[in-house]
This record gives C-alpha cells, structure tokens and sequence, in this order.
C-alpha cells in the first residue's frame, strides 16, 4: 500500500509539470549514482523506485505526445502556449518577438536567470529590500559559495541523497527557463536552498579551524578581485549598497593575508588561544537574535499582508482595468460577442464573452489576419504601467491602427482602458 501511494504521488506530482519533472529527474540521478557508489543500498532502491520512474517517464511521454498531437497554434509565435521544448527555444518568454535562440544565447541566460535566482532567495530569506544584482555584492556572492559548498559536501563522498538530485535538476532546468524571475518559480526550492546554506557555512568554518593559513589565502585570493569589482561599480554607478560591499570585501581580503602570512605554528596557537567557548557562544546568540528578527519581520509581513487582504481594495490592482472593460462589455455587447484581449482570465470572468488572447505581436500583417480568422468584434486596451508581456498591448494595436486606419472604432474609454470596436473585418 505504501510503495502504490508513493508511486501515485509520483505520478501525480507531474501535473505541477516543471517541479514533478525535476522529481522524476532526480530520482533517476539519484538510483544511477547509487549504483556506482554503494551497490548494496542500490540495488533495494532500484527494486522500490526503478519501477516508479519508469512509469512516471511512461505517463509524462504519453503525456507530451498527446500534446503534441492536439497542439493547436493559435498566433505564429514562439514559445507560450506551446510545450516547455519549445518555450525553451525562444530568446525570451516575455518577448517572443526577439525570436529564436542560439547556443551564444545560453550563457548570458544562465548567468541573468542565476543573478536573479540568489536575489530572490536572499530577499526571501533576509533582505526584502532592492539588492543590486551584482556579483561582487556579498548579498549574491555569500549566498551561492555557501550554497555549492553546502551541496557539494552533500554530495561527496556519499552521492548524495535523492533531495540533493532534485534540486540540482530543478536548478539546471530554471537556469535555462527563458523566462523572467517569479516567485512560483523559486519557492519549491527555497527549504532545500537554506539547508544547503547552513550547511555550507558550518563547513567553512570547520575549514578555517582546522587549515587557517589555507583559508586566509583563498579568501584573500577571492575577496581582492571582488572589492577591486564592487569599488569601481560603486564609483560608476554612485551606489552605496557597492561602497558598503567593496569596504566588506576589502576587510575580509586584509583578514585573509594577515592568516595567510602567518607562520603555521604561530597561527595555530593563536586559534588555539582565542577564547572559542565564548566565540561559540557570540555565534549562537547572534544566530539565534537574527533568527528572531527573521521571524518577526516574516510575521510583521505576513500581518501586513493580512490586513491589506481584508481591505482588498481592487480598484488599485493593476488589472483593474480589464475588470472595468469586462463589466462594460456585459453591459453593452451581445452575448455572442468575441472579444481580443491581453488579460484573458479577467476579461472573460466580468465580461462572460468569449475572449481571444492578444498576443505580443507588434507586425500588423499576423494580427490583422488573426481578428478575421477568428471573427473578433472588440479590442480590448489596458494602458498598463508594467507590462509582463512584450510588447504591451497598446503598442501592439498602435501599429495595428496605423496600418488599417479605418477598421476600428473607439467605443468606451476609462481612466486607464479603451475599447475598440473593429467596423470593417474584410
């Protein structure tokens, strides 16, 4: 009964698409490192898991082919709606008119996807602040050392466990995701992402006690480049989140060569004369004092969340807009009427009309041909002040109204939406 709830939790974990693949992914990472690092352990999970893998590999193939098989293309562009596959070969999700991408398009992904990865996780974990998103800022820098120590000391010797799996196959699919940071993408991680960077820091400090000299020379090696970094982009930019950073920087890198240089038995007994049951105890009670304050800001976060939601206020969201288009296009349009807007779900759930999605397409020649393929009557046009799709609406029918200027009407108009009628579909 056991292994049939777990298998089915597997397979079910693929309906959450990008995280149940990376489960899956890891399971399978995790039974082929086992067979090479402990046989005897490997071969009773191979009995367990071998056979859920395999059927959650059979179900997600089954899966994709059907998909492929009833894909239905709406507007010739890439990526979204179509499969993951394909929304990985675009330069950009957001701007899929930047078109498809190259291999020289995968490193600058990886680095942008990675920089604003750490930053999430910082301002999650510690900082809800702006962080500059540069790496010679210990905000970023601290936080991805400790993390790849922390998981490569769970992986070696050992192999690692199959949560040590997942997260690296979960990371190595959003370093390559096309898409710009949200949060959905990064919370199934963040749990394992701060064990890791416990464990990361715990090491190094075992480090330091045990090879100072060692220690002092790779911190200096890595904590003067970072300064000399974090000193010029602060004097470019006239940040001082990057003053504070290159001071950081250039402290640690003078503590790093004051150990380095130090003779080993010197230094030795220096370490061994500090005071280490009072430092033990400094760290704890500092650990445990942030470790409050983390909590108490997370409350007071969660609380002021609250309230805003008990006094939600929904003329002040940003799709308010498309409510009020959609609560004038019940009022005034048959029910038959269709309807192209940005905001589809909103649109359609005041308006109760069919509504076609207005793609990010600025070429007047697709779009035009799009409204008379599918007989659209009404235009929709949030004037946004961010726009998460590229480009935003209001560009996209700019060109459009240029190039046919005769085959649209304005008929309602609000304080941050119109609604264009199209009069002439030939």
């Amino acid at each position: 009964m056991t292994w049939l709830l777990c298998a089915l939790a597997l397979l079910t974990s693929l309906l959450i698409r990008s995280a149940g693949i990376a489960l899956v992914g890891g399971l399978a990472a995790w039974l082929a490192v086992s067979w090479l690092t402990d046989r005897r352990a490997a071969g009773g999970r191979l009995r367990i898991f071998l056979p859920m893998v395999v059927a959650a590999m059979l179900a997600q193939a089954a899966w994709m082919h059907w998909v492929a098989a009833h894909e239905f293309i709406e507007w010739p562009i890439g990526g979204y709606p179509r499969s993951y596959v394909s929304q990985l070969s675009v330069k950009s999700g957001n701007d899929p008119e930047l078109g498809a991408a190259s291999l020289v398009d995968i490193p600058p992904r990886v680095v942008k996807n990675l920089t604003e990865r750490v930053t999430g996780l910082v301002s999650l974990l510690a900082w809800p602040g702006w962080i500059n998103p540069v790496w010679s800022s210990p905000m970023l820098a601290v936080p991805l050392i400790l993390i790849l120590i922390g998981l490569g000391g769970s992986l070696w010797p050992s192999g690692g466990r199959v949560t040590e799996w997942y997260f690296l196959g979960h990371e190595a699919m959003y370093l390559l995701w096309p898409w710009d940071l949200e949060m959905r993408f990064l919370l199934p991680i963040v749990p394992l992402a701060g064990l890791y960077l416990w464990r990361g820091g715990r090491r190094l400090l075992g480090w330091a006690a045990r090879r100072p000299r060692r220690t002092g020379a790779w911190t200096a090696l890595l904590a003067l480049p970072a300064a000399t970094h974090a000193g010029i982009s602060a004097w470019r930019t006239e940040s001082m989140q990057l003053t504070v950073a290159a001071a950081f920087w250039a402290l640690l890198a003078l503590v790093g060569l004051a150990a380095a240089s130090m003779h080993g038995m010197r230094l030795r007994a220096a370490v061994e004369r500090l005071p280490w049951p009072v430092l033990v105890s400094a760290l704890s009670a500092a650990g445990l004092l942030l470790f409050t304050a983390e909590v108490g800001l997370g409350i007071a976060r969660e609380a002021r969340l609250g309230r805003d939601n008990l006094a939600f206020d929904l003329t002040a969201r940003a799709t308010y807009p498309d409510v009020e288009a959609g609560r004038w296009l019940r009022a005034h349009t048959a029910d038959s009427a269709i309807v192209m807007a940005r905001q589809v779900d909103v649109v359609y759930h005041y308006s109760g009309r069919q509504v076609i999605w207005f793609p990010p397409i600025s070429d007047p020649g697709p779009l035009m041909e799009g409204i008379r393929k599918y007989g659209v009557q009404l235009i929709v046009i949030n004037e946004r002040t961010w726009s998460y799709w590229l480009p935003p609406e209001e560009d996209c029918f700019a060109a459009l109204a240029r190039a046919h200027p005769t085959a649209f009407r304005l008929v309602a108009e609000g304080p941050r939406f119109r609604i264009f009628e199209v009069i002439a579909r030939e």
